[in-house]
């Protein structure tokens, strides 16, 4: 009877042990699961420092492009005034009737224009007048008699001295020559522009000889 009720005593107290681990072991689960979540939330949430510094760095970046902005339109607006000046000066009268092509302005020399001071304004008014140039080529040969006739090679050199307040000098130069234009452009066209800027005339025209063509 005694070790009946000894073993009876034993399995109650299996029995509680049981019961008190589940608990327990309830309680480390859901203090895990708190634990956890609480982590996950400190890695997803920054800290107000790095907020701080964030915030900063756009501040900054934003003031940087502001600044550069307000130059770029002072730039500009330098530009503009410039541009206004040299194209009322190139037009001899008010910027309201400047020329809206070219063509209007194949008659005005351009030997008496200045180019602005401003950098980039003189690169615009360069640019407009190699474009003048260009654009009046045709004009240019026609007066002075190109393209002569076939097969006729001509040379002249003149000096125009009708007005007083400037000097003009004509050289006309024309030769057949049996070669690819980036040839005759390199041994005669661009030593001739040089030596021209350099104040000095080169005859080398009747020097030119044929390129070696290797066969293929």
């Amino acid at each position: 009877m005694k070790e009946r009720q000894k073993m009876q005593r034993y399995r109650q107290r299996l029995a509680a042990k049981v019961v008190y681990l589940k608990d327990l072991t309830k309680k480390m689960e859901s203090q895990i699961r708190v634990y956890t979540l609480q982590r996950r939330s400190s890695r997803t949430l920054l800290a107000w420092e790095h907020i701080a510094n964030a915030l900063r760095e756009e501040s900054d970046a934003t003031t940087t492009t502001n600044a550069a902005l307000r130059d770029q339109c002072t730039q500009h607006a330098t530009l503009i005034r410039s541009m206004k000046q040299w194209v009322m000066q190139v037009a001899g009268t008010s910027a309201d009737s400047v020329p809206v092509s070219p063509t209007c302005m194949s008659r005005r020399p351009l030997q008496n224009l200045t180019l602005s001071a401003d950098p980039y304004a003189r690169r615009l008014g360069f640019d407009w007048i190699t474009r003048h140039l260009y654009h009046n080529c045709d004009s240019a040969f026609q007066r002075m008699g190109f393209p002569a006739s076939a097969n006729e090679t001509l040379a002249s050199f003149s000096v125009d001295m009708t007005d007083p307040d400037c000097c003009m000098y004509t050289w006309r130069s024309q030769r057949e020559f049996p070669a690819s234009v980036e040839y005759v452009r390199d041994v005669f066209a661009r030593p001739n522009l040089v030596g021209q800027m350099h104040g000095t005339f080169r005859r080398q025209s009747t020097l030119l000889q044929l390129p070696h063509w290797t066969a293929s």
